[in-house]
Parts: structure tokens; sequence; C-alpha cells
């Protein structure tokens, strides 16, 4: 009887050792299975959250682009727009140059006045090549001819065309007899030799007037990015021959400064504008797909402004 209660007594003690072993041994691989499944869940949130914030940045990135796209095609059609008037103001100059020198007797005389020293108000002004003046002229001032004093009837044009576009620097209609006459707001800075007589302007020697002077009738050229021989600004130009019996006697001209054209386009006119974003995460910058390739525009479309 004691014996075989001992043995019950031994058997309950083993069976409940084991018992609390087996307790103990599920109790640590529930906690070290806890503990894994926390660690997988919380890389798996850390991956998440890493993943939309990436995927955040690129929409924000893609929004970027898609409204620099619009706003770049929206500033494209407008300057298209500024430069096509620019055309039609040099074609209307060059067709009523082309009309006086052919019906002379429909037009009055009509004198140009010098430019005004020290004045800034947009104004027609009357220049002529060195080749005109008489060295016996002691004021420096060539007699008008009839062919300036009918040209003169193109005075209110030009200042009207220069008025009307932000665009326009200055307008002009240049003689191949070497008269000139042309509206702008610079008047004053045509005055560097000092004196009352203004500088003299070869127009033959400008890169605008010589590609219109080669250029078919009706036709509009462009000039590369020149210096301005008034201020040293950088300008371009857009002309026309004005014909009359088969030969060029004239060409009409519009000028624009480059500042006064990348005022009105910011970031026109860039012929590869990269642009990109830095993530914080990488601390560099990562390119986006160029906006405005380029810009097209008859003859500019190598212009590259910075």
């Amino acid at each position: 009887m004691d014996r075989s209660h001992t043995i019950r007594y031994k058997t309950t003690r083993l069976m409940l050792g084991m018992v609390l072993t087996t307790m103990a041994l599920t109790g640590t691989v529930s906690i070290c299975t806890l503990s894994a499944m926390k660690h997988i869940m919380d890389e798996s949130s850390r991956g998440l959250g890493e993943g939309a914030a990436i995927h955040a940045e690129n929409a924000l990135e893609k929004q970027a682009i898609e409204n620099l796209r619009i706003i770049s095609e929206e500033r494209a059609a407008y300057i298209e727009e500024k430069f096509a008037e620019t055309e039609n103001y040099v074609h209307g100059i060059a067709k009523l140059a082309q009309d006086i020198y052919e019906h002379p007797r429909r037009y009055p005389d009509r004198e140009t006045l010098l430019p005004v020293q020290g004045s800034e108000e947009l104004a027609a002004q009357l220049l002529w090549s060195e080749r005109l003046t008489d060295s016996n002229d002691e004021a420096g001032i060539p007699f008008y001819t009839e062919e300036i004093l009918k040209l003169g009837n193109l005075q209110d044009m030009l200042v009207q065309y220069n008025a009307n576009n932000n665009m326009v620097s200055s307008t002009y209609i240049a003689t191949e007899s070497g008269w000139m006459i042309q509206a702008d707001y610079i008047a004053d800075s045509k005055y560097t030799r000092g004196g009352d007589v203004p500088d003299f302007y070869e127009a033959e020697e400008r890169q605008w007037y010589q590609r219109a002077f080669l250029t078919g009738k009706g036709e509009t050229v462009y000039s590369d990015v020149i210096p301005d021989i008034h201020q040293g600004k950088d300008c371009i130009v857009c002309a026309e021959p004005v014909y009359m019996d088969n030969r060029v006697v004239a060409v009409a001209g519009v000028g624009s400064y480059l500042d006064t054209v990348k005022a009105v386009m910011p970031f026109l006119w860039i012929r590869r504008a990269k642009l990109s974003f830095h993530r914080r995460r990488k601390e560099k910058p990562v390119p986006l797909p160029m906006i405005c390739e380029k810009v097209r525009i008859r003859d500019l479309q190598n212009w590259q402004i910075t």
C-alpha cells in the first residue's frame, strides 16, 4: 500500500513536471513568436511608410512636371502670338513704305525730327549714314530729300507699333540711300559724339539689314542675337525688304531686347531646361524629364537663353 502510494506520487510529480516544462517551453515559444511577429509587423509598417512616402514624392514630382508643362505650353503660345504680331508690324511698315515709293504724290511731305537729347519719351527720330553728310555743311545735318520727306508719313505707324507690344523695343525703316527713321524710348543714347548732331547710323553694316536685303519680296527674316548699336544690349531684329522696280530700296525692322523678351517669358526660350528635386532620404538631386525641349519660332529654334 505504501509502495503503491509512493509510485503514484512520483508519477504525479513527473507528470506535473512535464506539464510545467511543456508550459514553460510553450510560453517561451509564444513569446519568441510574438516578438518575431512584432518585428515583422514593425518592418512591414516601416516599409509601407517608406513606400508611401516615395509614392507621394513621385506623385508630387509628376504633378510639378505636368504643371510646368502646362505653363510652358501656355507661355509658348503667348510668345508665338507676340512674335506673330511683330512680323505683322514689319510687314505693315514695309507695305506702307512700298506704297509711298510707288505713289509718292499721294503722300504729303512730312519732316521727321532729330532725337531729343535727355528724352526718354517714345518718339520717331531721324538718323542717317555718314555718307549723306556734306563735309562743307557746318551743321552736319544733310538736306532733306523727297524720299525721306515722304517716308516721314511712317512716323505714326512706327510709334503705334512700338507702343502696342511690350516685347517691341524699336521700330524703323532704313533706306538704301542712307536714311533711317527709328521709333524708340532711347533718344538720348544717340548722342555719344557730343554736340547737337546725333550719331551716324550705318544700316548696311547691320546683320538684320544685310539679311533682309537678300530676301525676297514679302518675306521676313530674323537676325541672330546681336548687340544693339545704341546701348550695346543683346537684341533680335525681325526685318523685311521694301522693293521697287525689282530692287531693294529700303528695309523695315522691329527690334526686341532680350531682357524684354525674358521679362515677358521668365523661363521660356530655354532649349533644355533641366529641373531637379531633392529627396531628403538620398540628399542628392533626382533629374526629371526636360521641360520645354524647344520653342519653335522660325529661325529662333537654336536660341539658348539662361
